[in-house]
């Protein structure tokens, strides 16, 4: 049975420099890309399980998820709880934001990345943009494309899946070194 255990910043560091721990961030690879806690690996929450290919080695060592604000790690842990195995696994509380607002290093990218949330947010804003746009000038059913934009929008917030999110995460500007 995995145990699900939840854990500060401050102990992580700790954990970290002691060499005690590995850590996986669960964001999309763009997310990481902007900054990440040194030695993490990504790991995206779709791809997560213990036998992956990058999940780093963590015999020996206590097995950190951490994410932006805590919550695609828990449902990480809750993933490798599914498996099955005799283990136990952290969740950095308050993720990367909470690592980074008291006081913590992270590498960052030099180049000028534009995050994945206000990606979201510029393709959302077009997409309704558009929609209200035709829908006055060329015909009404132009207006199911701002709805069908809102409605994903919603489901986005309600649930933290986002179709869009995980598409930018694709696109050939995300994916570049």
């Amino acid at each position: 049975m995995t145990t699900i255990l939840k854990t500060t910043p401050q102990e992580v560091e700790k954990w970290l420099k002691n060499n005690d721990a590995v850590i996986v961030d669960v964001r999309e690879n763009i997310e990481y890309k902007i900054h990440h806690i040194q030695g993490a690996t990504n790991l995206p929450l779709s791809l997560v399980r213990l036998d992956h290919d990058h999940m780093p080695d963590h015999k020996g060592k206590r097995l950190i998820f951490q994410c932006k604000s805590g919550k695609r790690s828990q449902m990480a842990c809750e993933k490798i709880a599914k498996e099955g195995v005799e283990l136990k696994i952290w969740n950095l509380e308050g993720g990367i934001d909470t690592w980074i607002s008291q006081g913590f290093a992270v590498e960052e990218n030099q180049r000028k990345i534009i995050p994945l949330e206000r990606q979201v947010m510029i393709a959302a804003g077009s997409i309704v943009s558009t929609g209200i746009f035709f829908g006055f000038s060329l015909h009404e059913n132009w207006f199911w494309l701002s709805g069908f934009a809102g409605a994903g929008l919603l489901l986005g917030g309600l649930t933290g899946w986002c179709g869009m999110a995980m598409l930018l995460a694709k696109a050939p500007w995300n994916t570049k070194s």
